[in-house]
């Protein structure tokens, strides 16, 4: 079965991977470390709520066809937007 919303359960992961880093963090930082494991409680709950809306009204979010990629525009992971895969050039000049 496709999973609805795979993005949506990703960032879920990575708020939970990124909350257990900072638990397991030494001291509170000023509270500053407190108030980051707050705010990303809140972060995967506010997920979780748009993955819940989305699944109950799934003419808004329909699942993606098969044999999609999840990528953005049919884009290769690793590869530059709007470049044909290849890598851009670095700047030049000074800033």
């Amino acid at each position: 079965m496709l999973e609805r919303q795979p993005k949506m359960h990703e960032a879920i992961r990575a708020l939970e991977l990124a909350r257990l880093a900072l638990v397991d963090a030494e001291h509170d930082k000023g509270g500053f470390r407190e108030k980051a494991i707050v705010s990303i409680e809140q972060a995967i709950k506010d997920v979780q709520l748009g993955i819940d809306y989305a699944d109950t009204h799934p003419d808004e979010f329909p699942l993606p066809a098969r044999g999609a990629r999840g990528t953005a525009r049919g884009t290769a992971r690793g590869t530059a937007r709007g470049t044909g895969g290849a890598t851009p050039a670095a700047p030049t000049g000074t800033n």
